[in-house]
Order: C-alpha cells, then sequence, then structure tokens
C-alpha cells in the first residue's frame, strides 16, 4: 500500500507538473500571440514607414531634379545677364562715342554759326556800302543828266550867238560894202 501511495503521489506530481506545463504553454502561446500581433504590428508599421520613406525619396528626387532645372535655369539667366551687361557696356561705349561726335558736331556747329554770322555782317555792310555807292551814282547820273542838258542847252546857245555873230557879221560886212 506504501507503494500504491506512493505512485498515487507520483501520478499527482505528474499531473501538476503537466497541469503547470500546459499552463505555461498556454500563458506561452498567449505571450507567442500577442508577441506575433507585435510583430505584425511592426510590420505594418514598418512597411507604412518604408512607404512613406519611398514617398519621401520620390519627393526628395522631384526636388532635387527641380532643384537642378532651377539651378540650370539660374545659370541660363546668369548667362544672359553676363550677355545684357557685355551689350550694355559695349551700348555705353558707343553712346560715349556718340555724345564725343555730338560735342564736336556741336563745336563745329558753334563755329559755322559764328562765321555764318560773321558773313551777315559783312554782307550787311556790303548792302549798305552798296546802298550808300548806289545813292551816290544815282546822285551823280542825276548830275551828269543836268550837266549834259546844260550842255545841250549851252551848245544850242553857242550855235545861236555863232548864227547871230556870223549874221552880224554878215551885216556888218554888207554895210562896209555899201557904204
Amino acid at each position: 500500500m506504501g507503494e500504491t501511495n506512493e505512485t498515487l503521489e507520483d501520478f499527482r506530481r505528474v499531473k501538476k507538473l503537466l497541469a503547470d506545463v500546459r499552463s505555461e504553454l498556454v500563458s506561452s502561446q498567449k505571450s507567442l500571440a500577442s508577441s506575433r500581433q507585435k510583430m505584425e504590428d511592426q510590420e505594418q508599421l514598418l512597411e507604412k514607414q518604408l512607404a512613406e520613406l519611398e514617398e519621401q525619396k520620390i519627393n526628395i528626387m522631384s526636388y532635387m531634379a527641380s532643384l537642378k532645372d532651377a539651378q540650370i535655369e539660374v545659370e541660363s539667366e546668369r548667362v544672359k545677364l553676363r550677355v545684357a551687361e557685355a551689350r550694355n557696356r559695349e551700348l555705353e561705349r558707343d553712346l560715349s562715342v556718340e555724345k564725343e561726335l555730338t560735342e564736336d558736331l556741336q563745336e563745329e556747329l558753334k563755329k559755322e554759326r559764328s562765321s555764318l554770322q560773321q558773313a551777315i555782317e559783312e554782307m550787311s555792310f556790303l548792302q549798305k556800302e552798296l546802298d550808300r555807292r548806289s545813292n551816290e551814282f544815282e546822285e551823280t547820273h542825276n548830275l551828269l543828266q543836268v550837266k549834259e542838258s546844260e550842255l545841250v542847252e549851252a551848245k544850242l546857245e553857242i550855235q545861236h550867238l555863232k548864227s547871230e555873230q556870223a549874221s552880224l557879221q554878215l551885216y556888218w560886212r554888207r554895210k562896209i560894202m555899201n557904204s
């Protein structure tokens, strides 16, 4: 009977041990299921984060492409600016040359105006001199006409006097001859 008690006691211990193992196994399964769920949740979270990272990568690549395009555009604008600055310098040089030419032409025009003014003054003086001489000529011409007229009258008077003298001489000759 002692053996039976011992066997019964062994059996109880084994039963308790099995119950403890089963309890641990159930607990382990629950823990494993919980861990599996956590891992799945974490996997989903990681997949979501990976998708977000992919999206960020695409956005960054797009941003980099936009940045590169912007850099190309900036470089293009720089080239245009350099060309415009060179053209501006060229135009400034041309403008400077034009300004010098304009100043030279203005100086020449000033000299021409001065010469023209002098020529006008000389012409005015010569016109006055011509007018004065024309007046003198007219006066002299008028005087000459008067003198010519007086000369004609004097010639007529001389002819008349000669004619009278001839008549008187003829008269005196006849008178002398008749006496």
